[in-house]
């Protein structure tokens, strides 16, 4: 009898927000995980917290800078190895800085070099094991500002604007090969970068609701393709 194999994740920026939200449900559903973040105290205690609801689960972990491009070379190696596959890449390490003319170009670079470069890198780490498996599902957490941008956050925006452009390219050109590539575009969700909004948690999109949507794309049939998602929380649909 064959045993089933677990699908597998590549979760960044897993330790908090999204990530990890989108990491424990993954969990709950069957995944093996592979996550990074910067801080390695809150990344080992993500780790302990998904494995105290689901124990059977295999989690490895990377504390590393999405912009060390030896570490996620090293941490792609490592998932190949250990797990000979990557069913899933979720790309969602992002950081948010304000400001459109009055953006200080160190600001504007790095929020290209976390938010775009360091997708674009692994992802072309990753492809290879795709393409050899000749299937995988590529999400892109984008922003509601990769679609509309605010006069506040351009260079927030040119970066997010630059995800979704990548992502459509991608999306182009690996389909065909039995790789799904989405880009997720919410509004303010309920996180630490969503609080910036001065809403209540009541009034923004919630970590949940972000699971739930992956959930989706995830059980939809290999004849489907979704480029990209816009959602946005009530409050924002006519700012």
């Amino acid at each position: 009898m064959q045993t089933e194999i677990n699908p597998v994740a590549l979760i960044t920026g897993a330790s908090k927000g999204i990530g990890k939200a989108v990491a424990m449900g993954l969990a709950e559903d069957g995944f093996n995980l592979v996550l990074c973040s910067r801080t390695e105290k809150d990344l080992l205690a993500a780790k302990e917290e998904i494995l105290a609801k689901c124990p059977t689960v295999q989690i490895e972990v990377h504390p590393l800078d999405v912009r060390d491009s030896a570490a996620i070379n090293n941490m792609v190696v490592h998932t190949r190895d250990t797990f000979n596959r990557i069913d899933l890449l979720f790309n969602n390490a992002g950081i948010y800085y304000g400001g459109t003319s009055d953006l200080s170009m160190k600001d504007f670079t790095d929020m290209l070099d976390i938010n775009l470069r360091a997708p674009f890198e692994i992802i072309s780490l990753v492809l290879p094991l795709m393409k050899a498996q000749k299937s995988g599902h590529i999400m892109n957490l984008s922003s509601r500002s990769g679609k509309t941008a605010r006069a506040a956050a351009g260079g927030y925006a040119a970066s997010k604007y630059g995800l979704v452009g990548l992502n459509e390219a991608l999306y182009k050109e690996v389909s065909e090969l039995g790789i799904r590539v989405t880009a997720l575009c919410p509004g303010f969700v309920s996180t630490e970068m969503g609080n910036l909004s001065g809403l209540d948690a009541s009034e923004m999109i919630s970590t949940l609701d972000v699971v739930k949507t992956v959930r989706w794309l995830l059980s939809l049939s290999p004849a489907v393709c979704v480029k990209d998602i816009y959602f946005e929380s009530v409050r924002q649909v006519n700012s």
